[in-house]
């Protein structure tokens, strides 16, 4: 078999927190492993939703961040170098006669795997932006808000329509010097009164029914924008960063296609986290069980499970679990 045909042992389909705690823990147990994801970046609801938000119910880490969870949980999953493949949208899962298992992507991209762990939660996300003045070309134009500190000091503009926009200028209020939040309609989707109070700062000028009238670029870079408010009247603004979010769409994950047995658009398992199908597992959002809880601790947890299941699988002798005190006692 060629190296793009290459076996291996566990193939973790989804690069969450959960998929990428599951890569860890599958090295971990020393089986080879690979992580395909569909999105440009790791993380997953993580880091494309609340990255500047703080996190206070996993264990050990209050009050980290969602982009810190993500960048911790990303050196955690590469401590042993499994392969991780971004950008790949897997469609197509088969069981072969010998028991290994076929993986497609949409990209034409075929792997092969003696497990698959599913850990895709419901599906990709993809943030809605407008594409007035092609705004995707330009570098300072981003639609996920990571790494504040590069917003230090700059005037930002941010084009959204939803409470997530009001979370990203309330967020950024202490750090950008200036930050301006339009809103094309006369209000925010999902907005609560508790919404309205944190961009009630002096650094945040918040604007609605007004529209993007025209781009001045230098570089690849928005220099400037002309706004225009509902009777017309236009301004133009020195800006150094631009953010834009106009909500999200969703490509559901095909697990029926797989073979899975599904409620509520989840794939059912037990307490192994074992499917319907001989070998192919699941961890995170992706499952559904009495009692099951959406939370990051969760899919940590059900991930070690999901992994022990697989090593099981492919070695019954295998131990049911193992402890890093004992594999890491002399370093």
């Amino acid at each position: 078999m060629n190296q793009a045909n290459e076996l291996f042992d566990v193939t973790i389909i989804g690069g969450g927190t959960t998929g990428l705690y599951t890569a860890f823990y599958s090295s971990l147990r020393e089986m080879k492993t690979k992580l395909i994801e569909a999105s440009p970046f790791l993380g997953g609801k993580v880091s494309l939703f609340f990255p500047e938000k703080k996190v206070y119910d996993l264990g050990a880490i209050p009050g980290a961040t969602g982009e810190e969870i993500v960048n911790q949980t990303i050196q955690q999953a590469t401590m042993f170098d499994p392969m991780i493949i971004q950008n790949e949208w897997v469609d197509h899962i088969e069981k072969q006669a010998d028991g290994t298992f076929f993986l497609t992507t949409a990209n034409g991209k075929t792997h092969f795997s003696r497990t698959v762990i599913l850990a895709t939660g419901n599906g990709m996300f993809t943030i809605v932006g407008p594409d007035l003045f092609d705004l995707k070309q330009d570098e300072n134009v981003r639609n996920r808000l990571e790494e504040l500190e590069q917003y230090r000091g700059k005037r930002v503009v941010i084009f959204s329509n939803s409470r997530t926009g009001m979370e990203w200028a309330a967020a950024l209020k202490d750090i950008a010097e200036t930050v301006y939040l339009f809103n094309e309609k006369d209000n925010y989707v999902k907005a609560k009164d508790h919404d309205f109070k944190l961009i009630e700062q002096q650094n945040i000028k918040e604007q609605r029914q007004i529209t993007l009238t025209e781009v001045n670029r230098k570089n690849n870079n928005v220099v400037e924008v002309v706004v225009s408010d509902h009777t017309g009247k236009q301004e133009l603004l020195a800006v150094d960063d631009v953010l834009v979010y106009q909500g999200i769409s969703m490509k559901q994950t095909p697990f029926e296609d797989w073979g899975m047995q599904t409620e509520q658009g989840r794939v059912t398992t037990n307490t192994l986290m074992a499917t319907c199908v001989d070998g192919m597992f699941v961890a995170g959002d992706a499952a559904i069980y009495p009692g099951k809880t959406n939370l990051i601790a969760s899919g940590y947890s059900e991930a070690m499970t999901a992994v022990n299941s697989a090593k099981q699988y492919l070695d019954p002798k295998a131990s049911a679990q193992i402890y890093t005190t004992v594999i890491f006692r002399d370093k």
